[in-house]
């Protein structure tokens, strides 16, 4: 079953792919109550600078809004570093009001020029170990989680490299 989604992924140092889908369900509830199909509502995504913010989707940094009529994802470029952005999927209505239909993740662009590649996974997602500032999280902290810490596996020196006597 296909859900309501969009995500945000980091795919270079200051710019974002957006990629999203909507339910047939919520297509249809969209056809239902305004009588034509979501692309002919004016689709646009809203990307929100959210940096130091509670968003409740009044307020923000800067607004950004794309066409995405046809499409479903595209790419955001020349983003501000170190700051933290969410976006919407959503429609003009009739009455010219945005109506947002699906919220993204957020994502923090790091503060620092040079990505190592090695901070971005092979999805395009930042690692989970960048502060928005651009720093990492202290070694201590790597396998912390909310729910549950992790114990990293430490193998003695004689494990990690075995002679060739053995």
């Amino acid at each position: 079953m296909l859900k309501n989604k969009l995500n945000l992924q980091l795919r270079e140092p200051n710019a974002l792919f957006a990629v999203w889908q909507l339910s047939p369900a919520k297509i249809d509830l969209i056809h239902e109550h305004y009588g034509t199909d979501w692309q002919y509502l004016r689709p646009f995504l809203r990307l929100y600078d959210i940096t130091g913010l509670s968003f409740d989707g009044g307020q923000a940094h800067e607004l950004r809004q794309l066409s995405v009529k046809g499409l479903s994802s595209c790419w955001i470029q020349n983003l501000k570093l170190g700051r933290t952005y969410l976006a919407d999927l959503g429609i003009w209505n009739r009455e010219d009001r945005f109506l947002p239909l699906i919220r993204s993740n957020r994502i923090t662009i790091p503060s620092v020029m040079g990505m190592d590649e090695d901070l971005i996974s092979q999805e395009g997602f930042c690692s989970t170990s960048i502060f928005p500032n651009g720093r990492l999280l202290p070694p201590d902290y790597i396998d912390f989680s909310a729910y549950t810490v992790y114990s990293p596996i430490y193998r003695s020196k004689k494990q990690q490299n075995p002679s060739k006597e053995d």
